[in-house]
């Protein structure tokens, strides 16, 4: 077990203000004591750690997946001491009333446990809440840690993250054009088509000629092409379930489309030519493009993805309630509340039912149910009533059982859903976040005394 020689700096006990990523790749805890102080971890590859007095101002970052959720337990607790185990890759962070997290720079996940060692909650999907805390294997041959200056460590996450993003971006640019190049085939088949359409109305004009000839169920003529005299004949393939004047219109037919599509689908190979060289070039140019121009692009290309089509469903006359499973039931003090069940029914409750002075929430981190709480006339959503529905958002979540849950909750009106997005996707403008406790077995006896109806009359 190593201590952080860094810390001897700091004024512990401390208090712990906030956690975040920054580059994509380096933690950093903010404490607040007499002053500011910053820890910044760097996981593998680059096994680094940093200890400043500096902020990083604007670029510092915003709580992300479970850090949040670690931050709001141990808000208002006092951080007595850090501890680096070089031999685990692991950050020790001991709190007062025996809450210690864990920051597992190796696999750059975070795990919080309580003084008895039980796991509370954890960003690794290996380690479940309620279970006890196992260390992690000894990883010291594995990495060779060091201790980095605060502008180094900064330079190395922007190259690591720089990196990463270009190897993105180049899997998505050439997935990219090989669709674009398949596209470009096609035209170019279909435009060899449309190429023959004097070929389509030659034959037309011979099976006018040899109308005699097309006696029922031939599947073909060989006629002379009067056209070409000095030519041998031609086969002539017929539609045996048609007439001889079907045959003969299906010809012309063929011939008026191709002529009229050639225009069209000159135009359509020229873009699509030009789409493929676009990003022949953009693949070339990886290495020139900044952070900014590469997340620009990778934005673009999610754009240009091609829009699945919708599977055959049920008419748009059905009733919604034939189509959708919602829980609906009453908070203690009065507000309706409504959830949806699946994707689907997370789309319909918050783009059909939602009204934008309703209260809206769902659980972060983890695939779960949209809810929404009537807004009230003269009267302003209590927050007992965003407990409880965050309570049921979170039992009905895919979170472990027992474990701390962030549920972020804020007013429709914020909430919109992108077009094109899959079912119960939607982007939030704000919002604000509750931490409650995902307990099914409690949940489910609350569900028991509150819920008025399940599915029929969401509106009610």
């Amino acid at each position: 077990m190593t201590d952080l020689n860094l810390w001897k700096e700091a004024p512990l006990p401390a208090t712990l203000k906030k956690i975040g990523l920054l580059n994509g790749i380096i933690w950093t805890l903010r404490l607040e004591s007499a002053r500011a102080f910053y820890l910044y971890l760097a996981p593998a590859p680059l096994g680094a750690l940093a200890f400043s007095l500096n902020s990083p101002g604007e670029e510092y970052p915003e709580d992300t997946d479970h850090l949040g959720t670690y931050t709001e337990v141990l808000k208002g607790l006092a951080l007595k001491k850090c501890v680096f185990r070089k031999e685990t890759s692991v950050v020790s962070l001991y709190f007062s009333e025996g809450f210690i997290l864990h920051l597992h720079c190796a696999g750059a996940h975070a795990t919080l446990i309580d003084k008895f060692g039980h796991i509370l909650v954890s960003s690794s999907k290996r380690l479940q809440a309620g279970e006890d805390y196992t260390p992690p294997p000894d990883r010291s041959s594995a990495y060779e840690w060091r201790e980095l200056a605060p502008e180094e460590m900064k330079r190395e996450g922007e190259a690591h993250e720089l990196n990463a993003l270009r190897s993105l971006l180049e899997k998505n640019l050439r997935k990219e054009l090989d669709r674009e190049e398949r596209k470009l085939a096609k035209v170019k088949e279909d435009l060899e088509k449309a190429g023959r359409h004097e070929h389509y109305l030659t034959l037309g004009e011979l099976l006018k000629i040899n109308y005699h000839l097309m006696t029922p169920r031939r599947e073909s003529i060989m006629v002379k092409n009067v056209f070409l005299p000095d030519e041998p004949e031609i086969e002539i393939k017929l539609l045996k379930d048609k007439s001889p004047a079907e045959n003969i219109g299906h010809y012309f037919k063929l011939a008026e489309k191709a002529k009229n599509g050639l225009e069209l689908l000159k135009k359509r190979a020229e873009e699509c030519a030009a789409e493929a060289a676009e990003t022949k070039r953009l693949i070339e140019g990886l290495n020139a493009f900044s952070i900014p121009e590469m997340k620009k692009i990778l934005l673009s290309l999610e754009g240009k993805k091609p829009v699945k089509q919708k599977p055959p469903g049920l008419s748009k006359k059905a009733a919604p309630s034939s189509r959708y499973k919602i829980y609906s039931c009453r908070s203690s003090d009065g507000f309706t509340i409504i959830i949806g069940r699946s994707a689907k029914d997370n789309d319909y409750v918050t783009v059909k039912l939602a009204n934008g002075n309703d209260g809206w929430l769902h659980v972060r981190d983890y695939p779960g149910s949209h809810a929404i709480i009537r807004a009230e006339k003269k009267r302003e959503i209590s927050m007992t009533a965003w407990r409880e529905a965050a309570e049921m958002c979170a039992a009905l979540s895919q979170a472990p059982d027992l474990a701390l849950v962030d549920v972020i909750y804020t007013y429709k009106k914020y909430v919109t859903k992108p077009r094109h997005a899959k079912a119960g996707s939607v982007l939030v403008a704000g919002g604000k976040n509750i931490v409650v406790r995902k307990d099914q077995k409690q949940n489910k006896l609350w569900r028991e005394s509150h819920f008025s109806q399940e599915g029929d009359n969401p509106a009610d």
